[in-house]
């Protein structure tokens, strides 16, 4: 009788881990806390946490990184250097700090799109990457080489507390700045080309 028993709670239980099994066209792959999959039904193609109350996502049909949640991000994590298919990165509300290097290399990358709880951005954040990036007016705080090689900046707050070369290799770059432009100087490092500034 007891064998009996058993056998009918271990077919309970295969039954229970099958009915939650993973959906069919669903397939994971783990690898330092970044999930990468592919399903059907959903083009988000990789996903985890990139802070301690932070996460990403990356949809491969709009070529689109977004990160959202809470607080800061953590610096140097990595999570993004296999997305470089890339072609815009959205920090949603609710970050408060973009970590070091957390965007690095995605040379794919035309727009960038800044949350306005944001008010530091770190050290080559978004390195090597190309096209538009929008700076929010709560940023106050941007580290040296935070950008480089965008081809334009447009900066809803004031350029102060801004540090030497935070953008990065400056060539044939628009900055559209719309408050004071305090230390826009050396934020700008000139590697050639033409700067131009507009004041909106």
């Amino acid at each position: 009788m007891r064998k009996s028993k058993k056998f009918i709670a271990g077919l309970m239980v295969m039954g229970l881990v099958a009915s939650t099994a993973f959906p069919t066209g669903l397939s994971i792959t783990s690898l330092a806390g970044v999930s990468v999959y592919a399903d059907t039904e959903s083009t988000v193609t990789s996903q985890g946490r990139c802070g301690d109350n932070a996460t990403y996502r990356y949809d491969s049909k709009t070529k689109t990184l977004t990160v959202s949640g809470a607080g800061a991000m953590w610096d140097d994590y990595g999570f993004a250097k296999l997305l470089t298919d890339t072609k815009k990165i959205v920090i949603e509300k609710g970050i408060q700090s973009i970590g070091s290097y957390s965007f690095d290399n995605l040379k794919n990358v035309t727009e960038v799109v800044i949350a306005d709880t944001v008010t530091t951005i770190k050290s080559n954040a978004f390195e090597y990457i190309n096209g538009t990036v929008e700076i929010p007016k709560s940023v106050v705080k941007v580290e040296q080489n935070a950008f480089s090689d965008a081809k334009k900046f447009v900066i809803y707050g004031d350029v102060k507390g801004y540090e030497t070369s935070a953008f990065g290799y400056c060539n044939d770059t628009e900055v559209v700045l719309h408050g004071e432009a305090q230390d826009l100087g050396k934020a700008l490092y000139i590697n050639g080309g033409n700067i131009t500034v507009t004041i909106a």
